[in-house]
């Protein structure tokens, strides 16, 4: 279940939405968490993204997505050192997230 969180305040309201009833059925849904994360992260929620962010990534480490979401939200909250961190998770991961500077 990987929603793409909309740039429409509505939308992104409503996938949360989504999201929240989806993990009342199934908490263990990394899916459903990553893209609750996001969307939280789109709405301003830093708590709430961070959270949801946490909890995709214990239940599936291996995400480079989670690890990247979680770094850019990191970097926003001024947190650069974890932020890194998480964006190093990411590349190792899968590396094609980086692009090389020339």
């Amino acid at each position: 279940m990987i929603v793409t969180v909309s740039n429409d305040l509505a939308n992104t309201c409503e996938t949360a939405r989504i999201c929240s009833r989806r993990l009342r059925d199934d908490a263990l849904d990394a899916d459903a968490w990553h893209t609750l994360g996001t969307a939280l992260a789109a709405l301003g929620d830093r708590l709430g993204a961070f959270l949801a962010l946490r909890n995709a990534l214990l239940l599936d480490d291996g995400r480079a997505h989670t690890h990247l979401a979680m770094g850019n939200l990191l970097f926003d909250t001024a947190r650069f050192e974890d932020a890194l961190r998480c964006f190093e998770s990411a590349t190792a991961r899968e590396s094609r997230l980086v692009t090389p500077l020339r």
